[in-house]
């Protein structure tokens, strides 16, 4: 098809803005008379919360001081489960967990009554790995620590290891991953004076916010309004965490009657934000002697942190990517997402997909050098060809793509070349070395997740500009420019006459939040539908 815009490389329409210093984040957004809000947080990582004591030498009046006892709604953060409480009530779950919120007129009234807050918690044994927590040293989550679980066996694997003439085990181990945003977390609430609360900051999903005060407020979705300042990366990191601040910054409206932003330092955000799961697994395969994979079996578990979050669909993501872009017949995969006493985890770019990936691919190193085979041989000779299916059933109907990747991957860098040469350095303290690996990745949400978003966008034309409405958020990545192009090829017109919408849950339908590599392929074909 012969496009006129898509494709092209065109400006972007917040570039001039943001290279001039122009744009305007949360922090410049504070408006006068405003007040800030900050965090009371458990100074360990369990234990029973027997009382928050406030210093009679404080003037409290002169602040909004928020409690679990203060909270209208639910008193947790909706997120994929009900089990994170906005504030810690009896029980503290990890170190740095909110247990109380206070807003002042000023950044050092606020530091006064921080200072001011004692809390009273009795210590009880912590559980700090995916290790302590798969042997049960302490039960901290149901009765197996055990927060999500998924299997899946295709094949006869029994069989598949009786076939191979190697069977090559391994454990794997990855960490904690820190997005590092540029602009760190922040949120702001109001009341609008008929009983609603709007409230703004840096995000990913709107409607998940929206979602989480409504619950915590207990107002109707009607009542609650959720915009997007201009978020300066997120990277997964805003995607569950500003349903978290929202409502903090939410309950101290609500309590106060006031303005109130809540804005993170570099410390206080790295100390509290969700990282990327730390995961370990073990990873047993059955090959040929010439390389053929037979069978494999995996046990994977992620680090959750003390409550669910996004575990549940992390894990999801990690359990699919297990056997990377390779053809197994035989499989058998068991993966666990385990609780700890520790911040929650989070999304993290590829959400649950880099940990999984890494784990193969490492593997698949491990089973070349025990094979004495080439590991980009090895690789070739096992990667999906159309028609192969997945261990969790889908039909591969792509062209050999893995091939073609490596193969070009390959031959760009002189691979076979190089691995031979370095293969025959010996002594000296400096020597080279070269790798290859590949990954897959799902784009979207897994399952029948996008068949049942009904994600929707919505194009009007205002006399002078068409307008494009979604709830897909500007992060950096160029929603706001690839939107406009799409509307712009379907509507014939100049992208110049297309305008991009921020967020507005008043305003814009819901497409579905900002994540998943989701935006170009499904909000961008609701958009295309909305044009036309």
């Amino acid at each position: 098809m012969d496009y006129q815009i898509i494709g092209k490389s065109l400006p972007r329409f917040d570039g001039p803005a943001k290279a001039a210093g122009e744009t305007k984040f949360l922090a410049d957004c504070v408006p006068p008379g405003g007040w800030v809000g900050g965090v009371v947080r458990s100074p360990v990582a369990r234990g029973v919360l027997r009382q928050i004591k406030r210093s009679p030498a404080f003037d409290w009046p002169r602040v909004c001081f928020v409690t679990a006892d203060d909270v209208p709604g639910e008193n947790c953060v909706a997120i994929v489960r009900n089990d994170y409480p906005a504030l810690a009530a009896r029980e503290v779950n990890y170190a740095t967990q909110a247990v109380a919120l206070i807003a002042a007129p000023d950044k050092d009234t606020l530091r006064e009554a921080m200072a001011a807050v004692e809390l009273e918690v009795d210590p009880l044994p912590p559980i700090f790995t995916i290790a302590d927590s798969v042997a049960k040293k302490e039960v901290i989550w149901g009765a197996d620590n055990v927060i999500d679980e998924y299997r899946t066996e295709r094949g006869d694997v029994a069989r598949g290891f009786a076939q191979a003439d190697v069977v090559v085990e391994g454990d794997w181990a990855t960490g904690l991953h820190e997005q590092l945003y540029l602009e760190t977390q922040g949120m702001s609430a109001r009341m609008d004076g008929r009983g609603g609360v709007e409230v703004f900051g840096s995000l990913q999903c709107p409607f998940y916010v929206h979602h989480a005060v409504s619950v915590v407020l207990g107002l109707p979705a009607e009542k609650v309004v959720v915009r997007q300042s201009a978020t300066g990366g997120a990277f997964g990191g805003k995607e569950d965490y500003p349903s978290i601040l929202g409502c903090y910054a939410a309950l101290l409206a609500h309590k106060s009657g006031k303005e109130v932003t809540i804005l993170y330092d570099r410390t206080q955000d790295l100390l509290v934000s969700p990282k990327r799961h730390p995961s370990q697994s073990h990873y047993k395969m059955g090959l040929t002697k010439d390389g053929k994979i037979t069978a494999l079996e995996v046990e994977m578990f992620l680090d959750a942190g003390a409550y669910t979050t996004l575990s549940r669909v992390v894990l999801q993501r990690t359990h699919l990517h297990t056997a990377g872009a390779y053809y197994v017949p035989n499989v058998r995969v068991h993966s666990r997402a385990m609780a700890t006493n520790t911040p929650p985890t989070g999304a993290f770019r590829g959400f649950g997909a880099p940990q999984a990936i890494f784990a193969i691919e490492r593997h698949m190193d491990l089973a070349a050098k025990t094979l004495g085979m080439n590991p980009l041989d090895l690789r070739l000779k096992n990667t999906l060809k159309t028609g192969d299916t997945f261990p969790y059933g889908q039909i591969f109907k792509e062209a050999n793509n893995a091939d073609a990747v490596l193969q070009k991957a390959a031959e760009r860098a002189d691979y076979y070349r190089k691995h031979a040469e370095y293969a025959r350095q010996t002594g000296g303290r400096t020597r080279r070395g070269i790798g290859i690996a590949i990954a897959l990745h799902g784009g979207g949400f897994t399952g029948a997740g996008e068949d049942k978003m009904g994600s929707t966008a919505k194009v009007s034309f205002d006399g002078e500009a068409f307008n494009v409405y979604t709830s897909i958020t500007e992060m950096g990545q160029g929603a706001s420019m690839v939107f406009p192009m799409v509307a712009a090829e379907v509507l014939g017109v100049p992208v110049e006459r297309v305008r991009y919408v921020a967020p507005d849950t008043s305003k814009t339908p819901n497409t579905g939040p900002t994540v998943a590599s989701r935006s170009t392929m499904y909000a961008g074909k609701a958009v295309q539908d909305a044009a036309q």
